[in-house]
């Protein structure tokens, strides 16, 4: 028997690594107690959305799924989330069926009704289609002949093509693909910095300006990827995959407005759920006054209470200077906001350090983190 290499054994245990996963989630009957939990609040969440858009007829063999018309998490955070569940739900290797006759259908993605997307929702939807191409190994199936021209230059600039794997029919004339402009998104397990600078590289790149000083804008994009490395605990479930560890992050420049955003997001299972055993979690409680906290009634003054914690936290390696500096960046130009998405809160930080929250009554799936501001020519 020829003996394997050492490249040939590591293949092996990758294909091995990769079946193992496909396994589990082929048999949901073999599901772990944790896992079993994670797909229960996963159902539980969906139920309290809007059913998402699935025609069954229209292509014969296929079970179409339309996005909303707009695709933002902040305007339209329900039909919004809905959609990018649904999706996620799709990551599962069990077929979809015809509810009436049964047979089985083949997932296609219809983004001919999407017409306007905001960044943090289309870095979102970047991560839920690569996550279930790395799990499933399926791409999903998609056309791109009568899409709106801004939403087609958008999935070309941000790498949404290849997820789909679909050849892009119409290639948009740069001159034609409107004032938003958007950089490839990156996918990391890396809690270290490089990668953060380089995708602030990119971005300055693209706009041809500085966003801001260079060490400002390094250590808040390295604390928000350091971050990353609570988000998966071992004792909280995620459904439908297990834990990855991974995270994704975005840029995007409106030549119009002159305006830079930078978004970074998780597949973890959100801040509330992680600041009871974090490190913080004693000065978290001091901002809040003490009393009882609810995580779900009460999301987003945790979430205000831990961004108050890292802005004011200082001196100590890895404690808050990069949110510091960054909402110190915001106020000092005058405009712009940080904003923080996370279980079901949502924070945003403004020019003045005027903070606003909202607690939902359904829950996002993760933590993104959004950054804002208006370039001075």
């Amino acid at each position: 028997m020829r003996k394997l290499t050492t490249k040939q054994k590591l293949r092996h245990m990758r294909r091995a690594r990769r079946q193992l996963r496909l396994h589990s989630i082929r048999f949901p009957g073999k599901l772990s107690a944790l896992r079993r939990a994670a797909k229960e609040r996963f159902d539980a969440a969906k139920r309290l959305l809007p059913p998402s858009r699935v025609i069954y007829d229209e292509r014969p063999g296929c079970c179409v799924l339309q996005p909303p018309a707009h695709l933002d998490l902040m305007e339209n955070y329900e039909e919004t989330l809905a959609f990018l569940m649904e999706i996620r739900g799709r990551s599962s290797t069990q077929p979809v069926v015809h509810p009436e006759t049964g047979a089985k259908l083949i997932h296609f993605t219809d983004f001919g009704a999407l017409k306007t997307i905001s960044p943090g929702a289309g870095l979102v939807l970047a991560a839920e289609l690569d996550r279930r191409r790395l799990v499933t190994g399926i791409k999903p199936r998609s056309l791109d002949a009568e899409w709106d021209p801004a939403v087609r230059s958008y999935f070309q600039q941000a790498g949404l093509f290849e997820l789909l794997g679909i050849e892009p029919q119409i290639i948009d004339d740069e001159n034609e693909s409107g004032p938003l402009q958007a950089v490839r998104f990156v996918r990391g397990r890396s809690v270290k910095g490089e990668i953060g600078a380089k995708l602030r590289d990119r971005v300055e790149a693209l706009c041809g300006k500085k966003i801001g000083p260079r060490t400002t804008v390094y250590e808040a994009i390295s604390e928000a990827i350091a971050n990353t490395r609570h988000a998966y605990p071992r004792h909280i479930g995620i459904w439908p995959t297990k834990a990855t560890g991974q995270w994704w992050a975005a840029g995007t420049w409106n030549s119009d407005s002159n305006i830079v955003s930078l978004q970074l997001y998780d597949q973890g299972v959100g801040i509330p759920a992680t600041l009871p055993r974090s490190e913080h979690w004693s000065d978290v409680l001091s901002k809040l006054g003490g009393g009882r906290l609810h995580p779900e009634r009460d999301a987003h003054r945790l979430i205000t209470a831990a961004l108050e914690v890292g802005r004011t936290s200082t001196g100590e390696k890895g404690r808050g200077q990069g949110l510091a500096e960054m909402t110190a960046w915001i106020d000092k130009l005058g405009n712009g906001f940080l904003r923080i998405t996370s279980e079901r809160g949502s924070v945003s930080y403004n020019a003045g350090g005027v903070v606003s929250g909202v607690t939902r009554k359904a829950p996002f799936f993760g933590t993104l983190i959004e950054w804002e501001i208006g370039l001075r020519d």
